[in-house]
């Protein structure tokens, strides 16, 4: 049987959160952070911890970052060497470490560049988007949060012009 596990990074606190969840709970914070008519100021998400045998309930406009793990162990160091080739780099408000994706497909990398780049006053903040990991887990990131993206010119699905300042 595979453990999943919701792994939380909240506004103004560095250290994550983590609950051991169900499957279902995994489905159910996917599907509600996908919404963005589901994800309201002042909502709540609530949160089976099957491992505390507890409930949280989190305001979803405090979540930065929200991923979906598996078979995941709260002692390992996930953070991602600089030294190799990512296809995405992001930067987020309020966070130490950047976030590193190796295999972002070329769409997905160009829907992410345009949701975030492309937002108005109510998408700003309420939406999230949503990148695959080099596991294959899922990582919903509040739009409104990230400050920097960085990507690899070859990983664009179209050429980048050569840039001529003004």
């Amino acid at each position: 049987m595979q453990n999943y596990y919701l792994k939380f990074f909240l506004k103004g606190k560095q250290e994550p959160f983590i609950y051991q969840i169900t499957k279902q709970t995994a489905k159910r914070v996917e599907e509600f952070l996908s919404n963005n008519q589901l994800v309201t100021d002042g909502g709540f998400l609530e949160i089976e911890d099957t491992a505390q045998r507890q409930n949280f309930y989190i305001r979803s406009s405090y979540i930065q970052i929200c991923q979906i793990l598996w078979d995941f162990s709260p002692d390992e160091d996930i953070s991602e060497s600089e030294d190799t080739r990512h296809s995405l780099m992001l930067v987020l408000n309020d966070r130490n470490e950047n976030l590193y994706y190796s295999f972002v497909k070329s769409e997905e990398l160009q829907q992410l560049i345009d949701n975030v780049t492309i937002m108005d006053s109510d998408t700003e903040k309420k939406s999230f988007v949503r990148v695959i990991d080099e596991d294959g887990e899922v990582n919903f990131i509040r739009t409104a949060d990230i400050i920097l993206i960085g990507y690899c010119f070859d990983d664009l699905p179209y050429e980048v012009d050569d840039f001529e300042p003004n």
